[in-house]
């Protein structure tokens, strides 16, 4: 079978390492510049199809590393997350593994560092705890054992584990006591509650932090009565009585 002729062979602007292999058939490849070299492969010779095959490999591999790299360049990402990435584009499972193991041995994709890094900062800025930590890392496809080590590494050197995922509970109802500010006690506690069980937080260690903060907001003035305890008047009740403006109670059954 005869091979395609070579229209031209050029390196692409910024890219010393790479050749761009134009074929006449309109088809232009881009190898390593190395590949080009010991192939003797030149302008007005021809590529048999053995060879071109070959080309045609190493052309998938250079793009499909461009593209990792163009995506990492967006944000750090999980070997798993750029795998995913990657195949929505069309290319082989093999060549996506090969520029997966190139990028791992250069060090941009690293589980273990972005898996740590990760669960610093959402502790850090969203106040997350370890277990919702660990299932956001598990989503991105962290292994099991490392998700696990990253979400819980902060908390294994403190004395006091429970009392400083406490103290963050606390924390992050004060940040958000706002949202809560007027409404009753039943309704914001519930509130907060959810907002602990959203970001993992023990339900024991939810429980003491919600008791707290309400008793700190209701010290303050910052929850709104019940409805019970206000009479049709706007007029606090106490013990079933109705307090008048000289602080007299009068019995609910009073005709007068």
């Amino acid at each position: 079978m005869n091979g395609v002729t070579i229209e031209e062979v050029r390196t692409p602007r910024g890219k010393p390492g790479l050749r761009d292999v134009r074929l006449v058939d309109g088809r232009s490849l881009r190898v390593p510049a190395d590949l080009v070299r010991d192939q003797n492969l030149a302008a007005g010779g021809s590529v048999e199809p053995a060879r071109l095959a070959e080309l045609e490999r190493h052309d998938r591999f250079v793009r499909t590393r461009a593209r990792a790299r163009r995506l990492l360049a967006v944000r750090p990402r999980t070997e798993e997350e750029l795998r995913r990435a990657l195949l929505r584009g069309d290319v082989e499972a093999p060549v996506v593994e090969d520029v997966l193991d190139e990028l791992r041995h250069e060090g941009a994709v690293d589980d273990e560092a972005w898996a740590r890094t990760f669960a610093e900062e959402k502790r850090r800025t969203r106040q997350y705890a370890p277990a919702r930590i660990e299932a956001e890392l598990l989503r991105r496809g962290i292994e099991r054992e490392l998700a696990r080590t990253a979400a819980r590494e902060p908390y294994e050197d403190a004395l006091d584990a429970e009392g400083v995922l406490f103290d963050e509970a606390c924390g992050l109802l004060q940040r958000r006591s706002s949202r809560y500010e007027g409404l009753e006690s039943a309704v914001a506690g519930r509130r907060m509650a959810g907002l602990l069980n959203r970001a993992g937080y023990p339900a024991s260690t939810a429980i003491d932090a919600v008791r707290v903060r309400l008793e700190e907001m209701e010290a303050a003035g910052l929850l709104a009565r019940a409805a019970g305890d206000l009479d049709v008047d706007g007029e606090e009740r106490a013990g079933g009585e109705t307090m008048t403006g000289d602080g007299k109670g009068s019995g609910a059954d009073h005709d007068g």
